[in-house]
C-alpha cells in the first residue's frame, strides 16, 4: 500500500504524495486511524523492484502543484 501511495513521488511527479491530485495519499492520511497510517507509512519499500517505463518532465515545486506540467 505504501508503494502505491509513494508512486507519484518515485516518478518525480511531486515531492510529497499528498500533493498529487489523483493519488489517494491525502484521503488515506485524513481517514485512516493514526496507528494504521503510521504502520503503513513505516513499511519499507526500498526493496520493491517494480520496473516500468514511466517518464515525466520537471517536478513542480509550488505548494499548490498538482503534478501536471504547465
Amino acid at each position: 500500500m505504501r508503494y502505491v501511495i509513494e508512486n507519484p513521488v518515485k516518478h518525480g511527479l511531486v515531492r510529497v504524495a499528498t500533493s498529487y491530485r489523483w493519488c489517494s495519499a491525502s484521503w488515506f492520511e485524513r481517514t485512516a486511524s493514526s496507528s494504521f497510517f503510521a504502520t503503513v507509512m513505516n513499511f519499507p519499500i526500498d526493496r520493491v523492484g517494480v520496473v516500468d517505463q514511466f517518464e515525466v518532465g520537471e517536478i513542480h515545486t509550488t505548494p499548490e502543484s498538482d503534478g501536471l506540467e504547465g
